[in-house]
This record gives structure tokens, sequence and C-alpha cells, in this order.
């Protein structure tokens, strides 16, 4: 082989003309199979396309021919760490130093292996040989720097890097670990002036945005950082992480359409990633997506059995869908009893029955067994809806009973009820008697939806009032003393003024006669209106009073009355009480003016205070 033929083939690599040079180079390799220049030159074209398992075993075959040369075991070793063969790669850089110790490039390259396996402390003396024998290398600062960092030594790796500033003001590696030692040692806002440079020369670089999009949010410059990750996303469009966190920013800030798009490219990225699916569900859910957010939270737990972040959330969706009340009111005997009843009572045969608030479909059941020739049932959550059709069916009342999924203010004539219904049910009252349109709704179906004559179920009631007496559980909920011997009882002026107990549990003590704050007749024309009242309560034993209990009374038909009273009945719904800024001490035959206010979803308690 003539020096011709080599220069021929020198030259095609220099033009970067990989193939022609490896063929070349095989047509040459075999007339001149000892010659270790030709192996050289074709893993460096191998390298040159990508292909680093083939450079290696060029430059090997170069190490094999000229085994004393340390550049070929350099050429080696770079190839071999190419190619993820680390190990290999850190014993040919240790062949290439044994033959020349003091090899700068050498050192470089197994310190930055060294680092690559975190062995910070051999990757330190490794580059520190490297420094002395090259000062003026800004490379190889920048790599001292590294394992100083990834040893702890932050005070000196950040000096390492501004060594490396120094001689090359514009390395954006430097500039960009010297963010990293900012941000590691608490100067976030130096930190983040070194991203920006590195951005400033290098703007096409993902890495670099993505530096500057962490720091931004941890300075609690949350628009900016969520721009920053778009600027990530921009750049490399399948980057689903930088969608997902761009997504995380917008949410917090209460862009949830924003947020939605953001962690639907990060699904459609990457679809078997469970945070941005349970994201994605949570931003749904806000947005009132039920059966989408459900399918996200479910497609996450594919991924990552009990991952607790969608188990979190799908008991949320549950609880907003079929909200846990539901189970308390299903199970509350005494209610069921009087409601039981008063059907019974009520419905003849053949009567068109018409309920409001479907629940589990319990009290249509009751009707229909009762001797009602058609019952309607309605009901405005979607899933409650469904579960209640599922229920009545699956208890031998298809086609007896129908499930409409609506609000009865929305029921229409004949379109949903083929005539004015007979009898009216509605168990729609909340703890505090009237929430959510209640009593217009009552009104709107009377006057709409029950037939001249019609009866309702319940007829009507009253919000009652009471002195709530002393009890641990709810003076623990109401009131704050002293703990460890420190006064904390200013924090009750802070403390809301109306809080519900649960009456699920444990009766409570009612230290006076009960008094009916507000009377309502759901069969009697009613215009909802405000209302107002005062009335004396008087103490009918000794004792401490924590407030004002209120609880409902409610008429299911003239001689059956359903009381949920707090010292009698354990009951699904929960017992509201104003408390007193501080529990009062009553003697019986103490009298307290009370003064009530009553809107068409609300209630309110106050006592005049006593002399």
């Amino acid at each position: 082989m003539s020096d011709a033929d080599l220069q021929r083939l020198i030259g095609l690599h220099n033009r970067s003309d990989w193939q022609a040079a490896i063929d070349l180079g095989a047509r040459l390799a075999a007339r001149r199979p000892l010659d270790a220049m030709i192996p050289t030159i074709v893993g460096a074209a191998e390298a040159g396309r990508g292909q680093f398992d083939l450079a290696a075993a060029a430059f090997r075959r170069a190490a094999e021919l000229e085994p004393g040369k340390a550049e070929r075991h350099a050429n080696l070793a770079l190839a071999l760490q190419q190619a993820g063969q680390i190990e290999a790669a850190v014993a040919s850089f240790d062949a290439a130093l044994r033959l020349r110790p003091k090899d700068p490039a050498a050192l470089n390259g197994l310190g930055a292996l060294l680092i690559q396996q975190n062995r910070f402390a051999e990757a330190r003396r490794i580059l520190g040989q490297a420094v002395r024998a090259q000062p003026d290398q800004g490379l190889l600062w920048s790599n001292m720097a590294l394992a100083l960092r990834g040893d702890g030594a932050l005070q000196e790796a950040e000096q390492a890097f501004r060594r490396a500033l120094a001689l090359d003001p514009g390395d954006v590696e430097a500039l960009h670990g010297l963010g990293g030692v900012l941000t590691d040692s608490g100067q976030t806002a130096a930190a983040l002036a070194c991203f920006q440079a590195a951005v400033k020369a290098a703007p096409r670089d993902a890495r670099l945005h993505r530096s500057v999009a962490i720091v931004l949010r941890d300075l609690g410059r949350l628009r900016q950082a969520a721009a920053a990750y778009g600027a990530v996303a921009e750049i490399d469009p399948d980057d689903a992480e930088a969608h997902y966190s761009r997504g995380r920013i917008l949410s917090d800030l209460g862009d949830k359409t924003e947020a939605l798009a953001s962690f639907e490219t990060a699904v459609a990225r990457k679809p078997d990633y469970p945070a941005a699916l349970n994201a994605l569900g949570a931003v749904r859910m806000d947005l009132g997506q039920t059966q989408a957010a459900a399918e996200a939270f479910v497609a996450a737990l594919a991924l990552v059995r009990d991952y607790p972040p969608a188990q979190n959330n799908l008991a949320r969706l549950a609880a907003r869908k079929t909200p846990p009340w539901h189970i308390a009111m299903m199970n509350d005997l005494p209610r069921n009893e009087a409601f039981r009843q008063a059907i019974e009572a009520t419905v003849r045969d053949g009567d068109f029955v018409l309920e409001i608030g479907a629940g589990s479909g319990l009290l249509a059941m009751i009707a229909a067994d009762s001797g009602a020739g058609q019952v309607i049932t309605c009901e405005v959550a979607p899933d409650v809806a469904a579960l209640a059709a599922e229920i009545t069916a699956h208890n031998g009342f298809e086609g007896r009973i129908a499930v409409l999924n609506k609000r009865s203010t929305a029921l229409e004539l004949p379109h949903d009820l083929p005539r004015r219904a007979d009898v009216l049910i509605a168990e729609i009252l909340s703890s505090e008697f009237v929430g959510e349109g209640v009593v217009s709704s009552l009104a709107d179906a009377r006057r709409r939806l029950l037939a001249p004559g019609g009866r309702m179920i319940p007829s009507g009631g009253a919000i009652m009032a009471g002195f709530l007496g002393d009890h641990p559980g709810a003076r623990s909920m109401l009131h704050v003393g002293e703990a460890y011997g420190y006064d904390l009882s200013a924090f009750n002026r802070a403390s809301a003024r109306r809080i519900s107990i649960p009456a699920t549990v444990e009766r409570l003590p009612i230290m006076s006669d009960a008094v009916e704050a507000f009377q309502f007749d759901f069969l009697a024309p009613t215009d909802v209106h405000d209302r107002e009242t005062d009335f004396v309560l008087e103490a009918t034993s000794d004792g401490l009073c924590l407030g004002i209990a209120q609880w409902n009374r409610v008429v299911l038909t003239d001689a059956i009355v359903y009381e949920n009273h707090p010292a009698r009945v354990l009951s699904h719904w929960s017992i509201p009480v104003y408390r007193f800024d501080a529990p009062l001490r009553l003697t019986a035959g103490d009298r307290i003016r009370v003064y009530g206010a009553l809107t068409e979803d609300n209630v309110w308690f106050s006592a005049e205070a006593p002399s």
C-alpha cells in the first residue's frame, strides 16, 4: 500500500465521508493487516457515524497492533465510553496512563468516567493531576468542579467552575455547572443568573431552559417558570417531563384549561407516565370531567398498583360523585322507619308517585311495594342515578321504577312525566333543614308536578333550637382552653362561630326546652323569602352551656313526625352548633334571647349576651 492510499483514507475521514472511509479502510486492511493507522482511522469514521460498538472494535484492533502506544488505548477508552461499556473504558484509560502517566487527555477521560460511576474521591485525585499538568485547560477545571461537587466540596467546586470560566467566559457547560453548585449552596438568585447566561449562549439547549425553570419555580416566579418549561417543550416536543412540569405550575396558578392541554400532551408523548396520568385526572376532576378523570386515575393505577396519589384522587372523585353521607343516611334506621311508615300510610293502590332525590332508590322501592302503580324518581348526580337504577332493577323493580338523571326543576310534562303525581316524596333536607334550593325546589314541585289534592312526604317541618349542654366530645370541637399550662383561649376568636357536630355515635345533652325557630308548610303556596325571628331559651338545668344547637323536625304525615333531637336520636344528620365565645355556666331558669335569620339556603342563630 502506498502513502497515497493512506492519505486518501485520511482525506475521506477529514471530509466526514464516513462510509467511503470505512469501505476503503476494509480494502486497505486486507492488504496491510499489521498497519495500526488503518483501524484507527476506520474507528474514527465509525464513531463519526455513531456506531460506537464498531468503533471500539476497530480501536481495539489498533491497540492490539501497537500495545505500547498510549493514544491507541485512549481512543479505545473513548469509544467504549460512548458505547456504554464503562468498566472496559476505565481499564483502557488505565492502560493508556500506565504508558503515559501524565497524559492530560487520558487523565481527563478517566476522571470523567469515574464521575459517571460516582467515584468522586478517585476522580478528584485523577483530575488533580490533569489540572496540574495543564492548568490553562478549562475543560479540565470543569470536570474537576464536577468531581468536587459530587464529593460535597461545594465551595471548592464553585472556585473550580469560576477558574474554568475565567479561561473561557462563554463555556456553556461551566456556566451550567456553576449554576448547579450555586443552587446546591442556596445562592438561588446567583444560580439563575448563571443559567440564564448559559441559555443566552446556547438558546436551543433544552437542558439549560429546564434549569432556568426549576430555579424560577423555587423562587416563586411561577409564570416565568411555566414559560421556561414551555421553551423546553418547544425545543423538544417529545419531552413529556417538560409538558408535565408546565402543567403542574399552570394548575397551581389556576389555569386549569392550559394545564389540561399540557398534561394531555405529556401523556400522549409518554403513555406509561403515572404522575402525568394522575395530574391529568386531577385537572379533569377540577373541570368537572368526572368520567374522564376516573379513566386517567385507573390508567395510572394500571401502571403502578396502589399508586397513592391516584388512589387518593379516586377517593376524592367518589366522594364528589356519591357523597359519603349517602351511606350514613341509608343506615339511619330511625329515619328510614319513619319514612317507611309515612309512605305506607300515604300511598294508595295505583298511585303515581314522584320522588325527588333518588339516592339508593330505597324510598322509591318502598313506595312501589306500598301499592304505587308507577314510580318515577329523579336524581341530579349522574353516578348516583346510575346506581339507583342498578339497585332498583336488581331488587326486581325494573319496569316499575324509572330513574331520571335530572333536577326536579327541569322535569317537564308530558316529556318526563305522564301526568302530575298523586304523591310527591322528597328526602332532600340537609342537617340545617334548608340548603341547595330545597324550599324553592319543593315549592316548584308542588306547583307544577303535584296533582290538585296530591299528598307530600314530608308535608312540612321546622328548624328547632335549644341550649347545648356540656359534652366532652362536643366541647373539644367547639372551644379550646389550655394545654400544658398554656392559655390558648384567644384562638377561639378566630374559629368559626358555627361548627357541625356528628350525631351518629353519642347523644348530646340539651339543657332547655326545644323551640320551633322556623316553620315550613310545603303544601301551602310558598314564596321563598328571607325571614327573621327572636325567641327566649330558658335553661332547664344547671351546668355549662356550649352554645345553641339546631336540629330538624320533619312532618311526614299528620300522624308521623321525625325529629333528630340530639339528646334522643342518633342520626346521619349532624348537629350545627352556634358556639359561645366561651362556655357559659347557667342555672336552671336563666333566660337568653336568641335571634335567627333564614334565607332560602342558609340559617343563622346568635344570642344576646346574658346579663
